[in-house]
């Protein structure tokens, strides 16, 4: 009896450890408050402490962000007020081998990708987010959403041509504005 109750202490501190961090993020977005978030997490981790067992068979993490995901919008639904917080500061490394120019050509360039994806649909920047802030599989990312792992893969290429086609629009315009001016 023992040894169960330190796997389970084991597998929550696990789950903590991997998790919380991504989760936050999640839930910052969605409510917009510090607070908030870190309480919805923790609400996550409660929930997930009492349904461990049924869920620990490979969908850990989807589960997880999917209860993250419809706490956080329970909670910004009663409390009536939705404020996203991005930070493109938290992208940027503190790297001290680059140039000023250089600092401010990747801000650039990031404030520009932050645009873009914004202009995105809700569930586009959704798997984005999912697939690259968090690091889900194709598979997770569609339990988490409702969706056939292939759905997620063609909306996540779909909404990555529009970046990438977006973008090179953009910075041939830029160029153009350059060789004007000279």
């Amino acid at each position: 009896m023992a040894d169960r109750a330190k796997d389970q202490t084991e597998s929550v501190t696990w789950a903590v450890k991997r998790y919380q961090g991504p989760l936050i993020t999640q839930a910052l977005r969605i409510t917009g408050d510090l607070e908030l978030a870190r309480e919805v997490v923790q609400d996550t981790f409660l929930r997930f402490c009492g349904h461990r067992q049924k869920i620990l068979n490979g969908r850990l993490s989807a589960w997880l962000f999917t209860v993250c995901r419809n706490r956080a919008l329970d909670v910004v639904a009663k409390e009536r007020r939705s404020q996203p917080v991005e930070d493109l500061n938290e992208w940027v490394s503190d790297d001290r081998q680059e140039s000023p120019r250089q600092i401010v050509s990747r801000r650039d360039s990031l404030a520009l990708v932050k645009t873009l994806i914004d202009g995105l649909t809700e569930r586009e920047r959704e798997i984005i987010r999912y697939k690259f802030e968090h690091g889900l599989s194709y598979r997770e990312i569609g339990d988490a959403l409702e969706l056939t792992e292939g759905n997620v893969g063609y909306l996540l290429h779909q909404a990555l041509q529009k970046i990438r086609k977006r973008y090179g629009a953009k910075e041939s315009a830029s160029r153009s504005k350059t060789y004007q001016k000279l």
